[in-house]
């Protein structure tokens, strides 16, 4: 049936969903269109309808009346701009999801819609208009929904895909936040006066203007919690309901053009806002549990300036190392630790310091994080143009002097490190790894020929983040017996005084106040070149390094133990922990090659990552909040001779697993943002079969109830037993 265009559009919609059964559409258009097209439709889903359109037979216009004939919805042949509703729904949704809310007064709102059967979208709508309203709906063809909301003829971009924008009002919140053209501004929001525009601005505002570097969104119990991660601590900002806080998490998803309607699959997604005339980055990622959509956001201010290397932590003959290695006219400088360090706040910090007007710098990052004076910094973006590959070549057909590459990803990166670094320029990247001397391995292991990693390499700086002591109320006392234990292996002269943490109104009771980073710099000279040519261990690196008088993280940790920053405690956990690994076995970092591989390196694709049958066993992924567990988890399972991919929480992980397949998942219990319970249970939910092992300090049998039940393969305790562990990944891999 068609509406009435003489009558009143927004009272002619249908209210409620459709009865209509989508198997029941898909046999009767089969019917109609004949044999060909009726297997092309078999197996389709609601939400492939429209993409089954573009190479289908009939027309938008024709298609559009048959969905309307079957539905019993409403078809609209015309639609002019001036019904297009802007206050009801975030313009940006509307453009992802092809609808159109319809100007009208009077106890319903109606949307124009181009697919009856995508329940999930209907659900979100009926949520998200006014409470007073009910919903009705009607069809029209993708081109007439396409044209109100200034997309293409199709609703896609030339070469694009669905809900990719063409073109935008100037007034609303651009889709592609990527494009760094213009930010969202929430002042010239048409929304910005509906509720939950207003507290999911109230919220973020408060975030920004206390300097947080993360903004949350998490389900608790009955109710959703936001909060704000300032100096490494999350604290709490306001509780909403449940129903709030995933109206406040599709808010967020909507403006950075994410997919509102897919809610239990992880998604990245950025934008940049205007805060108080500020313009301020954003990095999205979603993380869906049973019931709720964790968001996580980080927060970035491209246009502040890095701090200065005296306030990171360094000490006087490290800063002076560090300018050292950027002053050199070529060389390879390598800063290495877990993400979340803060690697690339001191090469930006370290490229200022040293800035020159004769000296040219080119960065390609992902994101921009700090602005340096006198470099031309690229962003990587979602865009052939900007791609990361294209950035890379484009920078280094520049020929600068410096080369800053945000992260060394794979061997493609890799290569173009070393190779640049060696054809009379300087390079500077980062990279994973747990301190200077496993970075040299670790390169090795994407396939770098050790003899040029010994000719380029000139530097490596190692670094980790820690919380300060609050200096208002953190407690002095005397060493105890256990504490000299902990320290025994890495000093002889453990202080007789340390520090712990209490907990003040100037701290918010948390008994710390700031962070301050911990950093090896070791320069690599002839005799160091040589060790690693020759293929001495990582032990002997280290040892050599130590003994000519370089700082070490463990001697930088005790030190700062001493000066009462840190606890002994926190630096035992977050340094010292790793230190006794790397003292106490030796970690072989070596593949074993396929001997058919004529090259090794043909054993890798273009990002670096091996190629089977590459490694000889099975793969692991580690679920693990802990860092320290986390890299002896790591330890172990690599000496074993098993691949092991490492993730942070349930929302990492599975995002890890898209990636790739992984035979044992190997998971911790409590964690932030996704715990391991949550992580098995979205794993079922989707028929992931990958066996889970919990491995946990929870010594309630009640949890190793519920997660057997839930179908986990096995549970460990820690404190880890290597022998253990590894017998119980060999059985659950039979």
């Amino acid at each position: 049936m068609t509406v009435d265009p003489k009558a009143n559009l927004a009272e002619q919609g249908f209210e409620g969903k459709p009865q209509a059964s989508f198997r029941e559409f898909v046999a009767w258009l089969g019917d109609r269109l004949g044999e060909g097209d009726r297997q092309t439709l078999a197996g389709i889903s609601p939400l492939d309808l429209l993409s089954w359109l573009e190479g289908a037979r009939p027309t938008g216009e024709e298609f559009a009346k048959w969905l309307s004939e079957f539905s019993g919805v409403p078809y609209v042949p015309r639609l002019a701009k001036e019904e297009f509703e802007r206050r009801v729904l975030p313009v940006p949704f509307c453009k992802a999801k092809l609808v159109v809310p319809v100007r009208g007064t009077g106890s319903r709102q109606t949307v124009v819609l181009t697919n009856p059967f995508d329940w999930e979208l209907l659900e979100d709508l009926e949520r998200t208009i006014p409470r007073r309203k009910k919903l009705a709906i009607l069809l029209a063809s993708v081109g007439t929904v396409a044209r109100v909301l200034e997309l293409g003829e199709t609703g896609v971009q030339p070469g694009g895909t669905e809900g990719q924008v063409v073109s935008e009002e100037p007034d609303t919140p651009p889709q592609d936040r990527r494009s760094g053209d213009r930010a969202y501004t929430p002042e010239r929001d048409p929304e910005k006066d509906h509720p939950t525009a207003q507290l999911a601005m109230t919220l973020l505002g408060r975030a920004v203007a206390e300097g947080a570097t993360d903004f949350l969104i998490e389900a608790r119990e009955s109710e959703a919690v936001a909060k704000a991660t300032i100096a490494g601590r999350a604290h709490e900002l306001q509780g909403v309901p449940l129903e709030t806080g995933k109206m406040l998490v599709a808010r967020f998803k909507a403006l950075a053009g994410l997919d509102v309607a897919k809610k239990r699959t992880p998604q990245t997604g950025s934008m940049d806002i205007r805060i108080k005339r500020k313009l301020i980055k954003l990095r999205l990622s979603t993380a869906p549990t049973a019931t709720f959509e964790n968001l996580k956001i980080r927060v970035l201010n491209p246009a502040a300036g890095a701090p200065p290397l005296g306030a990171l932590g360094l000490s006087r003959d490290q800063a002076l190392a560090l300018h050292e290695l950027a002053n050199k006219d070529q060389g390879l400088v390598v800063f290495v630790g877990p993400s979340g360090s803060g690697k690339t706040t001191t090469i930006c910090s370290l490229l200022t310091e040293v800035a020159k007007e004769d000296r040219s710098v080119v960065t390609v990052e992902d994101p921009i994080e700090h602005r340096i004076p006198l470099a031309l910094q690229q962003e990587v973006r979602n865009d052939p143009e900007a791609s990361f590959r294209s950035l890379l070549q484009r920078a280094i057909e520049k020929e600068p002097d410096v080369l800053f590459l945000g992260e060394i990803r794979g061997l493609t990166s890799a290569r173009a490190c070393l190779d640049f670094s060696s054809s009379g320029h300087l390079a500077l990247s980062s990279m994973n790894s747990s301190n200077g001397a496993t970075a040299v391995f670790r390169l090795e292991r994407l396939g770098l020929p050790r003899a040029g990693l010994a000719d380029a390499l000139t530097g490596v700086v190692a670094q980790r983040v820690l919380k300060k002591l609050c200096p208002d109320c953190k407690e002095t006392r005397p060493i105890t017996p256990e504490e000299r234990i902990l320290l025994g292996p890495f000093t002889a002269d453990p202080p007789e005084a340390v520090a712990q943490p209490s907990g003040c109104s100037s701290c918010m009771a948390t008994g710390y106040r700031g962070q301050e980073g911990v950093f090896e710099v070791i320069r690599v000279g002839r005799r160091m070149s040589d060790l690693i040519r020759d293929g001495h261990p990582i032990r002997e690196l280290r040892e050599y390094a130590q003994a000519r008088g370089d700082l070490l993280l463990g001697d930088r940790g005790l030190q700062k133990i001493r000066d009462l920053t840190f606890s002994v405690n926190d630096v035992y956990r977050n340094i010292l922990l790793e230190e006794s690994i790397v003292r106490s076995e030796e970690p072989d970092l070596t593949l074993e090659w396929d001997s058919d591989l004529a090259d090794p390196l043909e054993a890798f694709d273009a990002e670096g990552h091996p190629s089977a049958p590459v490694m000889a066993r099975s793969k692991i992924l580690v679920v693990e909040d802990e860092e320290g567990t986390r890299f002896l988890l790591d330890q172990i399972l690599s000496k074993a001779g098993y691949q092991v991919v490492l993730a942070g929480d349930g929302g990492e992980a599975l995002l890890k697993l898209e990636s790739g397949s992984i035979d044992v998942i190997l998971s911790d219990i409590h964690m932030p943002n996704l715990d391991g319970l949550k992580l098995l249970e979205i794993l079922n939910q989707h028929d992931i079969h990958t066996p889970v092992v919990f491995l946990t300090g929870e010594p309630s049998p009640g949890f190793e109830a519920r997660g057997r039940e839930m179908g986990a393969a096995d549970y460990l305790r820690k404190p880890i037993q290597r022998d253990v562990l590894l017998a119980c990944i060999e059985k659950v891999l039979e």
